[in-house]
């Protein structure tokens, strides 16, 4: 009776709901594309990409089979893309066996999320477990894109980079504001900042009427300018 009475009292309250379902939504999406970035970059670098009749093609390959596609992730000779794709980053030396650990708790928080969302809604999330995991799972993205940049992207183009750079991606960039804005009571300094940005925008409209320039760009460099 009294869990129903706390269910009942949880899902009247507007703040904890909202606090939650944010909460809950800002963990799916960061894994989402955390484990996009890790499968599609991986399974892009050992296939082979050509275009064919205008259209991109990637065939895959034997080590993609061997080492990705067939490769058993557990003790029960299963299959999984996305744990496969972690555990040749380990195999690599881009993560350790405690990172892999950490990605398989943050991947059973995502699963427990998508399919006991109602559960979850009416007696809150465990802010002791959860919340380092989401933290954990920020920062080893991170991890991997500056792995991922120094060890496979860089040599492909021809650079050398300090291993101490700060590296990051946009959707690392991004997710740093949202988080700022968020839970760090940024969101009125960022709207500044965008002003601030906005007004230089307009003052490029006479260069970008007669030059063509990459939307993109400016979006790279509002991240960059906060993130600074």
């Amino acid at each position: 009776m009294e869990n129903n009475t706390e269910w009942l009292n949880n899902l009247v309250d507007e703040k904890f709901l909202s606090d939650n379902l944010t909460f809950i939504s800002l963990f799916i999406a960061v894994y989402e594309n955390f484990a996009d970035y890790v499968v599609s970059n991986i399974k892009s670098f050992l296939c082979e990409e050509s275009i064919e009749n205008g259209e991109y093609v990637i065939k895959k390959t034997q080590i993609y089979r061997d080492e990705i596609k067939n490769r058993p992730v557990d003790d029960k000779n299963n299959r999984d893309i996305t744990k496969a794709s972690f555990l040749w980053l380990k195999d690599n030396g881009a993560i350790s066996a405690d990172d892999y650990e950490s990605f398989l708790k943050i991947k059973s928080i995502r699963n427990k999320y998508a399919h006991e969302l109602t559960s979850i809604l009416l007696s809150g999330v465990d802010g002791k477990v959860e919340i380092k995991a989401f933290f954990d799972m920020v920062s080893l993205y991170k991890k991997i894109t500056k792995w991922w940049f120094i060890n496979v992207e860089a040599p492909i183009w021809g650079y050398e980079i300090n291993e101490d750079a700060e590296i990051y991606n946009s959707a690392n960039g991004a997710f740093d504001l949202i988080i700022d804005v968020l839970y760090n009571g940024k969101s009125e300094e960022y709207k500044s900042m965008l002003k601030d940005f906005e007004k230089t925008e307009s003052n490029m409209k006479d260069f970008s009427q007669q030059k063509t320039v990459n939307p993109s760009l400016c979006t790279n460099m509002l991240i960059a300018k906060i993130a600074y």
